[in-house]
């Protein structure tokens, strides 16, 4: 990362929809991680959202850098297998969304240049997609293959930001997520290794 280059690491997710709520879980663990740390990534940060389309725009203005957490469901990998995707390798950005409330990530970066020209918006683009199963009910749980990967998809996703060494606990507090449910997590009460 450029000293002053300004990142923003995005973790995508519905927090009551079982499996999709990976992205967000991911990213409230590592803003964690990085509260640890304070003064060691001024130019970084990171937000678990359910945000999405027109309404990230907001969010990811003023940034040179954007990585996304998010999940998908291809069929293709068992769950939590982790894809890394720079946005520049994605094929179908210019196809049409599959409706006008839905908007591509490169098609909304596109777009913002031409609604704020003046606005600043990341150039350096990157996709982190873990692979789940399509939530078929509300819950705010999700599955056990997935509850203990999140550590470890956690820290893939730290050290392959370059954001140096990632902890092999939190001191001080259980990791939990934003509903109190704990992460699979070494070192504390129903986390790895336990």
């Amino acid at each position: 990362m450029l000293p002053s280059e300004r990142h923003l690491v995005v973790g995508l997710g519905n927090p009551i929809l079982g499996d999709d709520s990976i992205g967000f879980r991911i990213a409230a663990l590592l803003a964690r991680v990085a509260a640890t740390r304070p003064g060691r990534h001024p130019d970084l940060e990171i937000v678990p959202t359910s945000l999405s389309g027109f309404r990230l725009l907001d969010l990811i203005r003023g940034f040179d850098r954007l990585t996304v957490i998010d999940s998908m469901s291809t069929g293709l990998f068992r769950a939590g297998h982790l894809s890394k995707i720079r946005i520049d390798e994605m094929s179908g950005l210019d196809e049409p969304p599959p409706s006008v409330h839905h908007f591509s990530l490169g098609s909304l970066i596109e777009l913002a240049g031409t609604l704020a020209p003046g606005s600043r918006y990341p150039t350096r683009i990157g996709i982190y997609a873990i692979e789940i199963r399509v939530p078929r009910t509300y819950t705010t749980d999700i599955s056990p293959d997935l509850r203990d990967r999140v550590w470890g998809l956690a820290r893939t996703i730290w050290t392959g930001e370059g954001l140096g060494d990632f902890p092999e606990t939190i001191p001080s507090e259980r990791v939990s997520t934003t509903d109190g449910s704990p992460l699979a997590a070494p070192g504390f009460p129903g986390g790895a290794g336990q």
